[in-house]
């Protein structure tokens, strides 16, 4: 197996992560996963934020009966990485510029 090893030092990690975050900021991709969330919500009756232990409460025979892009988007990981920022906005309702400021 071929393992690579990558460093850098902290502040050019922490310069690249918040160079990115204004970048997926200015692009408007936390909007973007707000209606993708609200979308799921509204049609699937799928709500991301109702997890135990990260598994849906949603019934089994709701889960049988569910459409195939809500299984596969939502479960994604680039959906899913963004869960703590969904919870925080609709469940905490902390503003997108105390999120952002925390980010950073």
């Amino acid at each position: 197996p071929l393992i690579l090893w990558l460093d850098a030092d902290i502040d050019v990690i922490d310069e690249r992560i918040n160079r990115r975050l204004t970048t997926m900021e200015e692009k408007g991709i936390f909007e973007e996963i707000e209606q993708l969330y609200e979308f799921f919500v509204r049609e699937y009756g799928f709500d991301a934020l109702c997890t135990e232990n990260g598994k849906e409460k949603m019934e089994e025979k709701e889960k049988e009966t569910a459409p195939a892009p809500y299984i596969s988007l939502a479960h994604g990981f680039g959906f899913q990485a963004f869960i703590p920022w969904l919870r925080a906005k609709y469940k905490a309702h902390v503003t997108d510029a105390v999120q952002i400021a925390r980010i950073r």
